[in-house]
């Protein structure tokens, strides 16, 4: 088993829960993320129980790490360019999510700021990360927030400025590279963030420039393969390998994308697609750091 790259729960959205098993045994990953609604719709549609999900998944030799993402830690949590269907698909509760988390043993988890931008301020925000990381801190679970251009946290120095401003001693950053090129986000951003706060990374691609026909809500669900775009992803990485940051690493592509092909097909994209980029960038496993928990935070 691979146990430095992970498989995002995006690239295998479409599929059941034994089938997104499968492909992570044929891609030879050994943990996961996954989203609280899939969590619900297992149960649900699967009819099964979340006490057996840990056990199906360590049948296969999978551990769920990951469960991403949170979005109603605010308020004023819901997306106006999504619609309705999205905010009752990502509606569960902070009460819901740590009773999904502590029943899977996830160690880390992610906030989307799914609201408008300005609807809070920088320090409203940084209270209710400070709320929700506590909490998460209290059962376990490391809490990182994702920038993400489209909704109302743009930057990653944004995103640091929230956590960074609610005194959290473990709260961290999702890196995803779609939201950083769209975002504007910059290298120099990222040098303010200590190395340990660097929770994940979520590596996809694109064209440099974002085509007149697409949004950003188009391109978020129709990214394209690491190394099939004009991102600047070897800058990247070989920045992040500078400061031994590369954790949880992740070729996030929804499964829009992958809905008609095979299971194999999608695990061989998941993996060969960052190795080559690995290859690249002058990148071995060797430079993958291990994941964080609460446990080895300060080790």
């Amino acid at each position: 088993m691979c146990n430095k790259l992970v498989m995002p729960f995006s690239n295998v959205l479409h599929l059941n829960f034994r089938d997104k098993l499968k492909v992570m045994n044929i891609a030879e990953f050994n943990s996961m993320s996954i989203q609280p609604q899939e969590i619900k719709k297992i149960m649900a549609e699967e009819k099964i129980k979340i006490t057996d999900i840990k056990k199906i998944a360590a049948d296969y030799g999978v551990t769920i790490t990951r469960l991403d993402p949170l979005c109603t830690w605010v308020p004023k949590w819901e997306t106006k360019n999504f619609g309705s269907s999205f905010n009752d698909g990502h509606s569960t509760t902070p009460q819901e999510f740590f009773e999904i988390a502590t029943a899977l043993e996830v160690q880390i988890m992610s906030l989307n700021a799914t609201f408008p931008e300005g609807t809070y301020s920088t320090e409203q925000l940084s209270e209710f990360f400070y709320t929700i990381d506590s909490m998460a801190n209290d059962h376990g679970i490391l809490c990182g927030l994702e920038a993400i251009p489209m909704w109302g946290v743009k930057t990653i120095a944004q995103a640091w400025d929230i956590v960074n401003g609610s005194g959290s001693k473990m709260g961290g950053i999702v890196i995803d590279t779609l939201h950083f090129v769209r975002g504007n986000s910059t290298l120099e951003m990222l040098d303010k963030i200590p190395s340990n706060r660097f929770h994940n990374i979520q590596i996809c691609d694109g064209p440099l420039n974002l085509p007149e026909n697409k949004t950003l809500e188009d391109e978020c669900f129709s990214r394209m393969w690491p190394g099939d775009g004009e991102f600047p992803l070897i800058e990247i990485l070989k920045y992040l390998k500078e400061r031994k940051v590369l954790r949880e690493v992740c070729a996030e592509v929804f499964s829009y994308t992958n809905k008609n092909k095979s299971l194999e097909e999608i695990a061989t994209l998941s993996r060969e697609k960052v190795e080559n980029l690995f290859t690249k960038a002058g990148i071995s496993y060797s430079d993958l750091q291990s994941n964080l928990t609460i446990k080895n935070f300060n080790q």
